[in-house]
Protein backbone atom coordinates (compact mmCIF):
# COMPACT_ATOMS: atom_id res chain seq x y z
CA UNK A 1 0.00 0.00 0.00
CA UNK A 2 0.01 2.49 -1.80
CA UNK A 3 1.10 3.10 -5.21
CA UNK A 4 0.94 6.04 -6.94
CA UNK A 5 0.78 9.00 -9.69
CA UNK A 6 2.67 11.72 -8.08
CA UNK A 7 4.53 14.37 -8.04
CA UNK A 8 7.68 15.19 -5.43
CA UNK A 9 5.03 16.60 -2.90
CA UNK A 10 1.76 15.96 -4.07
CA UNK A 11 -0.32 12.38 -4.93
CA UNK A 12 -2.65 12.40 -8.04
CA UNK A 13 -4.10 9.30 -8.12
CA UNK A 14 -3.61 6.74 -4.92
CA UNK A 15 -4.05 2.92 -5.51
CA UNK A 16 -4.45 -0.07 -3.06
CA UNK A 17 -1.73 -2.87 -4.82
CA UNK A 18 -3.19 -6.22 -3.59
CA UNK A 19 -0.76 -9.38 -4.13
CA UNK A 20 -2.24 -12.96 -3.71
CA UNK A 21 0.48 -15.34 -5.07
CA UNK A 22 1.69 -14.36 -8.93
CA UNK A 23 -2.10 -12.34 -9.09
CA UNK A 24 -1.48 -8.26 -8.85
CA UNK A 25 -4.30 -6.49 -8.47
CA UNK A 26 -4.71 -2.60 -8.62
CA UNK A 27 -8.01 -0.90 -7.00
CA UNK A 28 -8.17 2.34 -6.95
CA UNK A 29 -9.31 4.66 -3.36
CA UNK A 30 -11.01 7.52 -4.54
CA UNK A 31 -11.62 8.86 -1.29
CA UNK A 32 -7.65 9.31 -0.92
CA UNK A 33 -7.49 12.90 -0.03
CA UNK A 34 -9.99 12.36 3.04
CA UNK A 35 -7.50 9.85 4.42
CA UNK A 36 -4.08 11.53 3.19
CA UNK A 37 -4.90 15.03 3.09
CA UNK A 38 -1.85 17.56 1.67
CA UNK A 39 -3.35 21.17 2.49
CA UNK A 40 -4.16 22.93 4.90
CA UNK A 41 -2.29 20.29 7.13
CA UNK A 42 -0.60 17.12 5.80
CA UNK A 43 -1.62 13.79 7.74
CA UNK A 44 0.74 12.15 9.79
CA UNK A 45 1.92 9.75 7.43
CA UNK A 46 3.22 12.59 5.36
CA UNK A 47 2.85 13.46 1.36
CA UNK A 48 4.17 12.43 -1.68
CA UNK A 49 7.03 10.27 -1.96
CA UNK A 50 6.86 10.46 1.84
CA UNK A 51 3.43 8.89 2.32
CA UNK A 52 3.78 6.51 -0.28
CA UNK A 53 7.35 5.50 1.28
CA UNK A 54 5.62 5.54 4.74
CA UNK A 55 2.65 3.03 3.97
CA UNK A 56 4.54 0.40 1.59
CA UNK A 57 4.43 -2.30 2.96
CA UNK A 58 1.49 -1.55 6.04
CA UNK A 59 -1.23 -4.35 6.50
CA UNK A 60 -4.39 -2.16 5.04
CA UNK A 61 -7.71 -3.34 6.05
CA UNK A 62 -10.21 -2.50 3.18
CA UNK A 63 -13.57 -2.88 2.02
CA UNK A 64 -13.62 -3.71 -2.04
CA UNK A 65 -16.38 -2.87 -3.74
CA UNK A 66 -16.94 -3.17 -7.33
CA UNK A 67 -19.39 -0.47 -8.86
CA UNK A 68 -21.09 -2.38 -11.47
CA UNK A 69 -20.69 -0.81 -15.29
CA UNK A 70 -23.06 -4.03 -16.35
CA UNK A 71 -25.68 -5.34 -14.14
CA UNK A 72 -25.31 -8.43 -12.11
CA UNK A 73 -26.77 -11.56 -13.54
CA UNK A 74 -27.50 -15.08 -12.04
CA UNK A 75 -25.66 -18.03 -13.10
CA UNK A 76 -26.01 -21.63 -12.91
CA UNK A 77 -22.45 -21.93 -12.90
CA UNK A 78 -21.30 -23.04 -9.49
CA UNK A 79 -18.05 -20.85 -9.95
CA UNK A 80 -15.59 -17.89 -8.36
CA UNK A 81 -13.44 -15.79 -10.65
CA UNK A 82 -11.90 -12.56 -10.38
CA UNK A 83 -10.56 -10.94 -13.08
CA UNK A 84 -8.89 -7.67 -13.72
CA UNK A 85 -7.31 -7.64 -17.41
CA UNK A 86 -3.71 -5.90 -17.54
CA UNK A 87 -4.72 -2.94 -20.13
CA UNK A 88 -8.24 -2.43 -18.56
CA UNK A 89 -7.48 -2.18 -14.89
CA UNK A 90 -10.77 -0.08 -14.80
CA UNK A 91 -13.00 -3.21 -16.07
CA UNK A 92 -13.06 -6.08 -13.49
CA UNK A 93 -14.69 -9.12 -14.01
CA UNK A 94 -16.33 -11.06 -10.47
CA UNK A 95 -17.82 -14.33 -10.68
CA UNK A 96 -18.86 -15.52 -7.03
CA UNK A 97 -21.35 -16.61 -4.65
CA UNK A 98 -23.35 -14.05 -2.29
CA UNK A 99 -21.77 -14.97 1.17
CA UNK A 100 -24.10 -12.50 3.22
CA UNK A 101 -26.59 -9.61 2.42
CA UNK A 102 -27.63 -6.95 4.11
CA UNK A 103 -30.36 -4.30 3.46
CA UNK A 104 -30.10 -0.70 2.30
CA UNK A 105 -32.81 1.38 2.11
CA UNK A 106 -34.01 1.17 -1.94
CA UNK A 107 -31.11 -1.88 -2.40
CA UNK A 108 -29.10 -4.30 -0.83
CA UNK A 109 -25.48 -4.90 -0.29
CA UNK A 110 -23.77 -8.09 -1.03
CA UNK A 111 -20.75 -10.05 -0.23
CA UNK A 112 -19.42 -12.30 -3.35
CA UNK A 113 -17.09 -14.60 -2.59
CA UNK A 114 -14.85 -14.56 -5.39
CA UNK A 115 -12.55 -17.61 -4.26
CA UNK A 116 -9.52 -14.89 -3.75
CA UNK A 117 -11.54 -12.10 -3.04
CA UNK A 118 -14.74 -11.21 -1.27
CA UNK A 119 -15.47 -7.90 -2.28
CA UNK A 120 -19.20 -5.86 -2.06
CA UNK A 121 -21.53 -4.80 -4.33
CA UNK A 122 -25.10 -2.80 -4.35
CA UNK A 123 -27.90 -4.87 -5.84
CA UNK A 124 -31.52 -4.51 -6.56
CA UNK A 125 -33.78 -5.48 -3.31
CA UNK A 126 -34.74 -9.10 -3.55
CA UNK A 127 -33.06 -9.53 -7.01
CA UNK A 128 -30.56 -12.01 -5.53
CA UNK A 129 -30.30 -15.23 -2.44
CA UNK A 130 -27.60 -15.49 -0.02
CA UNK A 131 -25.58 -18.72 -2.05
CA UNK A 132 -26.73 -17.75 -5.42
CA UNK A 133 -23.85 -17.34 -8.15
CA UNK A 134 -23.69 -14.01 -9.86
CA UNK A 135 -21.12 -12.52 -12.29
CA UNK A 136 -20.73 -8.80 -13.77
CA UNK A 137 -18.34 -6.08 -14.27
CA UNK A 138 -17.24 -2.60 -13.41
CA UNK A 139 -15.16 -0.62 -11.96
CA UNK A 140 -13.51 -1.84 -8.21
CA UNK A 141 -12.56 0.87 -5.62
CA UNK A 142 -11.16 0.13 -1.77
CA UNK A 143 -12.20 2.00 1.03
CA UNK A 144 -10.04 1.96 3.42
CA UNK A 145 -10.90 1.03 6.99
CA UNK A 146 -7.85 1.13 9.35
CA UNK A 147 -4.24 1.08 8.68
CA UNK A 148 -1.69 -1.30 10.73
CA UNK A 149 -5.16 -1.57 12.90
CA UNK A 150 -5.67 1.99 13.68
CA UNK A 151 -8.71 2.68 12.56
CA UNK A 152 -9.17 5.89 9.81
CA UNK A 153 -11.70 7.97 10.20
Amino acid sequence: MPDAKESEEHIVDCYLLLKNNNQHIEVFIPDWIHYFPYYPKSSKWGIGKKLINNLTGKQVEAELKLIDLEKFKKINEKKKKFSQPEKAKDRTEVTGQIIKKEEQDNSEKVFIDCGTLTITAMTQKGKFSKGDYITGKGLLYAYLISIEGEELK
